[in-house]
């Protein structure tokens, strides 16, 4: 049966150690949602491997039953080592991957959240405020998925807390402090909590 070969753009969510000689790799793609596959790593390639929160065209071979990829090879688009200058910003850059891939079986578009992927990734890069963006991608993220999150876990806020978070949620990065990273701190785990009780959003 002869092979099946798919070129599709994405975004590297997840890296996963397969065996010694293979990285899985978890990819959303705005066309194709929610791929799964294989990189052999060699001596040849070690120097050229995908890295987590890539975005790439990936090259893909695979059977016609199969549900996971080969990847016989990628053209890198946009590397983010950087995020791993600071554990905070790559704990929750890696959380919100896992996040966003849990969900995906029940995304019907992927367009939206492969574009909410990068514009975070991209944030967690060029921001030292790792928790404002965590929480400014969790916020748009439920919005996006049909939740009211504005009129319930906002509106359901003391008055003073709600103006902070409000605060963070709708100004840019760049107009925010130290400060309200650490404020945003406080909220993430209040979100999470909402989204696990009153949204079938699945939190890791």
């Amino acid at each position: 049966m002869p092979a099946r070969e798919l070129q599709a753009v994405g975004v590297v969510l997840a890296t996963v150690p397969s065996g010694e000689r293979f990285l899985r790799l978890n990819i959303l793609s705005p066309d194709e949602g929610r791929l799964v596959a294989m990189w052999r790593r060699s001596n040849k390639n070690s120097g050229s491997s995908p890295d987590l929160f890539d975005q790439a065209v990936f090259h893909l071979e695979g059977s016609s039953s199969a549900t996971t990829w080969f990847l016989k090879e990628y053209r890198l688009e946009h590397s983010r080592r950087a995020l791993a200058r600071s554990y905070r910003t790559l704990q929750l850059a890696t959380r919100l991957g896992e996040l966003l891939w849990r969900n995906l079986p029940h995304t019907e578009f992927f367009a939206p959240t492969a574009q909410l992927a990068i514009d975070a990734f991209n944030a967690f890069e060029s921001s030292t405020l790792p928790q404002c963006v965590y929480l400014k991608a969790l916020y748009r993220y439920a919005a996006e998925e049909g939740y009211a999150v504005r009129q319930h876990w906002l509106a359901d806020m003391p008055t003073r807390e709600q103006e902070r978070a409000r605060s963070i949620i709708h100004q840019p990065l760049e107009m925010l402090s130290a400060e309200n990273d650490t404020v945003a701190g406080t909220m993430i785990e209040k979100i999470e909590r909402w989204l696990r009780a009153d949204t079938d959003i699945i939190v890791p």
